[in-house]
């Protein structure tokens, strides 16, 4: 199998791992952001002493290594809390963001958490 320059690898692999991202992570600026970093770390890993072999391979892996490291950084972003006064009530916002956040990190793992 011949061994693909990072701009080939990129044109041959940019929207089936856009796709694969951006069915583990919720906002798509955060997907371009992923595929950046991982294309990013791809141009530096092809000059290095041992380059990349299997291109698709390699991509895939850090895709997921870079989706998990964006759930663990959300995950150590400060809980918001804002006083409602009106209601006279604490309000948490992005409730819904972590909750999805901790079942986005549990389904790029691959574990089931329904228990039939």
């Amino acid at each position: 199998m011949a061994r693909h320059s990072v701009a080939e690898s990129f044109n041959l692999y940019r929207e089936r791992l856009l796709q694969f991202i951006r069915s583990r992570v919720r906002l798509l600026e955060d997907a371009e952001d992923i595929l950046q970093d991982v294309f990013g770390e791809l141009a530096r890993a092809d000059g290095a002493v041992n380059p990349v072999e299997n291109a698709a391979a390699w991509l895939y892996r850090a895709a997921r290594n870079r989706i998990i490291d964006h759930y663990r950084k959300k995950k150590d972003e400060p809980f918001p809390v804002v006083y409602d006064e009106e209601e006279d009530e604490y309000i948490f916002d992005e409730i819904a963001d972590i909750l999805y956040g901790a079942a986005a990190t549990r389904f790029v793992f691959g574990r089931n958490t329904n228990r039939s």
